[in-house]
């Protein structure tokens, strides 16, 4: 078994082909640069990693992608899970809790108090079974149906210096909150295979991209951003309209917490949400972590989904 490390070498390929079995219709895992830009590309460090080989052949992969959280003037440095996956001998052979067990070690090496984990409702009950993680609750899902074209905001594709111009977004005066930085910001929307779109007003934006679900195309509202003072709850209506009009859908998907915007939707049948949906934290020190209520900001963005 290989040991995690910062950085350590692991064959690209072969994690690939376990993550294109796992999931065969992930269009992430299409893209033989996805995992250079998650692992090692990300401004706030390598990520750490852990996997089980066997003749040649990938039997259990888990990373972790390191992410730099705030919570008021505290910072703290936790990880973000993702691909945490195993072959059908790799789950029988009970490789996954070793994983997560030389995963939580290396973290703690690291100092880092904890890592979220993002699942859907079929992969839930066994992620908290094996990472022993603490369940958060589910995302909070809204969707809905432009309801026109906004005044007073601008769309353009989200290039790196788009994106780079809302580095100084006022976060949330309290709560948990991820620190999107102007580099963090550039390496996010340079994601391979994948477009999105900026819209601001001048008291706030947008970061946006697209999805089909059940034949039907939605725009998803990866983010939003103050960036005024950041005072009292702001309606997001103008932003999502905009949104939908540059991407040209009707209906529009937000998933998460947004403790400095209201966000106009219903929630919509099971089969349409989108995936994944349950919110886990793995405590690696002694403090607890996060609840769901200490949140103030969690959406697409922070995690790999889109």
């Amino acid at each position: 078994m290989n040991e995690p490390g910062e950085p350590a070498p692991f064959d690209d390929a072969a994690v690939l082909e376990l993550c294109r079995r796992r999931r065969p219709d992930d269009p992430r895992f299409k893209r033989p640069d996805y995992l250079d830009w998650l692992y090692r590309r990300n401004p706030e460090g390598a990520a750490l990693h852990a996997e089980v080989e066997r003749d040649g052949r990938m039997l259990a992969h888990v990373a972790a992608i390191p992410q730099r959280w705030r919570s008021g003037t505290q910072e703290h440095q936790v990880g973000l899970l993702v691909n945490f996956m195993a072959t059908g001998d790799g789950r029988r052979l009970g490789y996954l809790p070793e994983l997560v067990r030389r995963l939580r070690s290396a973290g703690a090496e690291r100092d880092a108090p904890g890592a979220f984990a993002v699942t859907n409702a079929t992969s839930t009950p066994v992620a908290r079974r094996i990472l022993k993680g603490r369940h958060l609750g589910p995302l909070p899902v809204a969707v809905g149906i432009s309801r026109g074209r906004p005044p007073g905001v601008s769309s353009q594709p989200a290039t790196p210096d788009a994106v780079a111009a809302l580095a100084s977004w006022t976060p949330p005066a309290r709560g948990w909150h991820q620190v999107w930085h102007e580099p963090l910001l550039r390496w996010r929307v340079d994601r391979p295979g994948a477009t999105y779109a900026v819209h601001r007003a001048d008291d706030a934006a947008a970061i946006t991209t697209t999805t089909t679900v059940a034949k039907v195309r939605f725009t998803v509202i990866c983010k939003l951003l103050r960036l005024d003072d950041g005072a009292g709850l702001r309606p997001a209506d103008d932003l999502i309209d905009a949104a939908c009009r540059h991407h040209r859908t009707s209906a529009y998907v937000h998933a998460g917490i947004e403790a400095q915007f209201s966000v106009r939707g219903l929630q919509p049948p099971r089969r349409l949400l989108p995936s994944p949906l349950h919110l886990l934290y793995l405590p690696v020190a002694d403090e607890p972590g996060p609840s769901f209520r200490d949140l103030a900001s969690f959406a697409f963005l922070d995690f790999d989904a889109f």
